[in-house]
């Protein structure tokens, strides 16, 4: 290769190269940079301990309520013997309150499945 097309090539590649950070600057000065991607909301501040609360107007007032149950219990760390299933659980780790069994059976999964238990004579 000549030293003359050496030069000239390298004086293309400076100038796609200009012409690509050209290129960039005036989409970021624009806005279009952001175009593919999510909006993003405005932080608002918003904790774990919010989402009982906002679950009601996402029509899941049955979770709000166990979330809320929850965050309002002791802590309580589950035991081995637990976890194996060698021992039950303390009572005041079980609630027998929070989901009815009326509001199960809405759930099409939850009802074919209890059919199915039903159905076979399987003891649970």
């Amino acid at each position: 290769m000549k030293p003359q097309e050496k030069s000239s090539r390298s004086r293309d590649r400076r100038g796609v190269a200009e012409l690509l950070a050209a290129n960039l600057l005036l989409r970021h000065a624009t806005g279009t940079h952001r175009e593919f991607e999510m909006p993003r909301p405005p932080h608002t501040g918003f904790y774990l301990s919010d989402i009982p609360a906002a679950m009601p107007h996402e029509g899941w007032p049955v979770g709000a309520k166990l979330m809320k149950n929850w965050f309002a219990r002791r802590e309580w760390v589950m035991p081995t013997p637990v976890k194996r299933g060698q021992r039950p659980p303390p009572p005041r780790a079980i609630d027998t309150t929070g989901v009815t069994m009326a509001w199960a059976m809405r759930v099409p999964r939850f009802a074919a499945a209890r059919q199915t238990l039903l159905a076979t004579g399987a003891n649970v």
